[in-house]
């Protein structure tokens, strides 16, 4: 005969959010979201001299890039192929390797490597 044994694994915030009104749920999601989040970098203009020759070097070469980006608080990855660089509005567009299209802010870029 086995012993009757209690399921003692703790639900975590299943067993208080049924006490809470759907809208404290919902703020504490959101809060916990905007808790995660990081301030834009501020980089100094030697980075940015070395992203553009990284940059130029790899669309001579037509080498992909790995971008890394801030958005939203976040940091993201993206690799491809530096279709065209927009001046004026400050912009890349990148092609990755599905052949799907990218627009990359200069003041978001964090990081630019060449994608070995």
């Amino acid at each position: 005969m086995e012993p009757l044994m209690a399921n003692n694994k703790d639900r975590g915030t299943l067993k208080w959010t049924s006490m809470m009104l759907p809208e404290h749920v919902a703020m504490l999601k959101e809060w916990a979201n905007e808790v995660e989040k990081v301030p834009r970098p501020q980089l100094d203009p030697q980075q940015f001299e070395e992203f553009e020759q990284t940059i130029s070097d790899a669309v001579v070469e037509n080498q992909a890039l790995a971008f890394v980006y801030w958005s939203r608080g976040e940091f993201h990855t993206l690799v491809g192929h530096v279709h065209y660089i927009d001046y004026h509005e400050k912009k890349l567009r990148i092609i990755d390797k599905f052949e799907e299209r990218f627009f990359l802010s200069f003041i978001d870029i964090v990081d630019v490597r060449m994608n070995d």
